[in-house]
């Protein structure tokens, strides 16, 4: 029983880090767009 429960945290733990990580990752690169629209104007 205490196998299966470690491993349910694990996956929530994955779910829930997938979309974060994506959201960190698309603001980096809003990031650079914004920079180089702002040195390009």
């Amino acid at each position: 029983m205490g196998k299966g429960k470690a491993k349910h945290l694990c996956r929530s733990e994955v779910d829930y880090n997938a979309p974060v990580s994506k959201a960190l990752v698309n603001m980096k690169v809003m990031n650079k767009v914004i920079r180089l629209y702002i040195l390009v104007r």
